[in-house]
């Protein structure tokens, strides 16, 4: 929810996978398209690139079947990077996001290198797989901090509201300070009898 009201992420949620993922995913029997629903609490598009798909292919031979055909059925994500050439998984998928993840997406990733250059982009979640089940990695304070910011923004009025509360409050100024020359001062009474 973090990243919902704070950075505009909604359904269905956009998840780049890389091979580093769909290889845990394998090796861990986790069926990523109904277990990240379920940890999302929503619908998802899975999605990887062409160097993914091309890292896929140059895995082990008993990994590169399964991994293969597990990536050939997420939707494809065209690379941002320049040539045909393709390149190493991070660094397209880093590529994707960077500088401000303009697109909304969440990065499924068990790469470390990957992890290091996604999280302090403020708006982009991190999936994991940490022993053997599937988790999303907490906001960090960055995080935290620049949904504060955002919060307390759309809690200040605006300038056109600004200037309209200032005429009011001068009003009531003017209108207090005339009631308070007109008040009476009230009499001492004497003690309740009972």
């Amino acid at each position: 929810t973090v990243y919902q009201h704070g950075f505009g992420l909604r359904e269905p949620y956009q998840i780049l996978c890389d091979a580093s993922f769909i290889k845990a995913c394998l090796t861990n029997k986790i069926d990523a398209k109904e277990a990240l629903p379920a940890l999302l609490g929503g619908r998802v598009k899975l999605m990887t690139t062409s160097c993914v798909l091309e890292a896929c292919r140059q895995m082990d031979r008993a990994e590169q079947v399964g991994a293969g055909i597990a990536a050939k059925r997420m939707e494809s994500r065209r690379c941002v990077h320049a040539g045909g050439s393709s390149m190493a998984p991070a660094e397209c998928l880093k590529a994707i996001v960077q500088p401000d993840n303009p697109h909304h997406y969440l990065v499924a990733t068990c790469d470390e290198q990957l992890k290091e250059a996604v999280r302090p982009i403020a708006g982009c979640p991190l999936l994991l797989i940490h022993k053997a089940v599937l988790v999303m990695e907490e906001p960090s304070a960055a995080v935290r901090s620049q949904v504060h910011q955002r919060q307390q923004g759309r809690l200040q009025p605006k300038r056109p509201e600004l200037e309209r509360l200032k005429k009011i409050f001068k009003v009531e100024e003017g209108e207090d300070r005339a009631k308070n020359l007109h008040r009476r001062r009230r009499k001492a009474k004497a003690p309740n009898p009972l």
